[in-house]
């Protein structure tokens, strides 16, 4: 978002990860509960190159393996079997390596002149979420929920001051819980 076309594409990636959701909250209804999750996900970002020149030869940006953890106060709208939800949160994704491509592809898309070797991808990015779901009980232990989170993350590279970046990821999500106590 540095005043240039936004053309940048991220793959889709599957992910797998555990989470918890605490329910009958002190001090507040029985409707409100709190989640959060760990989540394992690889992505890899492109950039539309055509007309850009014959030096960019690589239209891939960077790839990373990811750790997303959204913590979210979620609000049932009934207390029956099938219950809506939304929710609203905070996310940190913890990226544990990167690989970037293209030299002058990372430099135009960052207008950063410092030189290739300057730019670092941060290795945290947080961000606000917000979602809406089904919840269903199956049994009255285990509960199957599908919601579809939307989120935004500020400073995606977040190595220099005018980093204007985001990141904006949708999710879809299927979950199974089982009711400890």
């Amino acid at each position: 978002n540095n005043s240039i076309p936004e053309k940048v594409y991220p793959s889709g990636s599957f992910g797998i990860g555990a989470g918890l959701n605490f329910t009958n909250l002190p001090i507040v209804s029985p409707k409100f509960s709190l989640s959060t999750q760990l989540v394992y996900y690889s992505l890899l970002y492109k950039y539309d190159i055509e007309g850009l020149g014959y030096q960019i030869t690589d239209d891939r940006i960077c790839s990373f393996k990811c750790l997303r953890i959204p913590l979210q106060l979620n609000y049932k709208f009934l207390y029956k079997k099938l219950s809506p939800f939304i929710s609203l949160g905070v996310t940190v994704n913890i990226r544990l390596n990167n690989t970037k491509y293209d030299e002058y592809l990372l430099d135009y898309i960052t207008e950063h002149s410092s030189g290739y070797a300057l730019i670092r991808i941060s290795s945290f990015q947080a961000g606000i979420n917000s979602g809406a779901g089904l919840q269903y009980l199956a049994s009255p232990k285990t509960t199957f929920n599908i919601r579809f989170d939307y989120e935004s993350d500020f400073r995606f590279f977040g190595t220099f001051i005018k980093d204007n970046t985001r990141n904006n990821n949708c999710i879809i999500q299927a979950s199974l819980f089982y009711k400890i106590n």
